[in-house]
């Protein structure tokens, strides 16, 4: 019976996409919540788009994979189109390995994935959607958070689990830390061709820790760029936009060029958060 109630939900989410305005998105709100109830504490185990999934149905990116065979629409989309056979790709804050198994899938045996997730939670649940995919050799999965320094072990408190969309927790441990350079100067990575970086705000510092390698590579990146965000993690977007100088900028549609990002991010009210192409000009 839940494969009906996919099979109706991914039909209203089309026709959503397809229609000027959006009208509707007050009615696909309500089949949502209704369709949330109905899987309320429910864990599967699916083939979405050709890849294996364990989910669990309170969890939001969870749900969307089992609902839609995605997680973030726009970004799958990009992520698609950005990805060339045979490239290394680094996958900044896998979580459970929504856009990291398609990633892996799309650069082929002779691409790499570097996933990184730092959370105990999310890293389990990554490695074992890896499991379930055995054909996906091309993934190195690391529990590691990326930063602007390097330590070997240190606090953290990050948010890994979205089970409501206003009521999650951080998850409190100890991790090591890293600059994206020393990790890549550690495991051989010579070259970066794509990067996808979704880590709540801590973006820059990660940007920062990878200096080198952004001079050297020059690499394809979709990020998640908010001032809120930045700043609640004591940075700021004026941090990250200097990172960024010689880079280009486009929405998801990898096409629509953004004309000012400063003015596209002040446009965003105080918690929301826009993902952005950037590439080398």
């Amino acid at each position: 019976m839940n494969e009906l109630f996919v099979g109706l939900r991914r039909a209203a989410v089309a026709a959503y996409r397809r229609l000027p305005g959006r009208p509707l998105e007050g009615s696909l709100i309500r089949i949502d919540r209704w369709v949330k109830h109905r899987l309320a504490g429910q864990h599967a185990t699916v083939t979405r788009n050709g890849l294996v999934w364990e989910l669990d149905l309170d969890q939001l990116i969870d749900r969307h994979i089992y609902l839609e065979g995605e997680f973030e629409h726009g970004t799958a989309s990009a992520l698609a189109a950005l990805a060339r056979p045979g490239a290394t790709v680094l996958d900044i804050g896998a979580n459970i390995g929504a856009h990291c198994l398609p990633l892996a899938r799309r650069v082929g045996p002779d691409g790499r994935v570097f996933a990184f997730e730092p959370t105990e939670w999310a890293h389990k649940k990554l490695t074992r959607n890896l499991a379930l995919n055995p054909e996906l050799r091309n993934v190195r999965t690391e529990r590691l958070a990326l930063s602007d320094e390097d330590a070997n072990s240190a606090t953290y408190a990050f948010q890994s689990q979205y089970a409501a969309e206003d009521a999650s927790h951080a998850e409190k441990g100890t991790v090591g830390f890293a600059r994206l350079d020393t990790y890549l100067e550690r495991a051989g990575i010579s070259r970066v061709d794509l990067i996808k970086l979704d880590v709540d705000g801590f973006e820059t510092k990660i940007l920062r820790g990878g200096a080198a390698m952004l001079k050297r590579d020059r690499p394809t990146m979709i990020i998640e760029v908010s001032d809120y965000w930045q700043k609640r993690a004591g940075d700021s977007f004026d941090a990250l936009y200097a990172l960024l100088d010689g880079y280009a900028f486009f929405e998801l549609d990898t096409v629509t060029p953004i004309a000012s990002l400063p003015d596209r991010i002040r446009a965003l009210a105080d918690r929301d958060a826009v993902n952005v192409v950037c590439r080398a000009g």
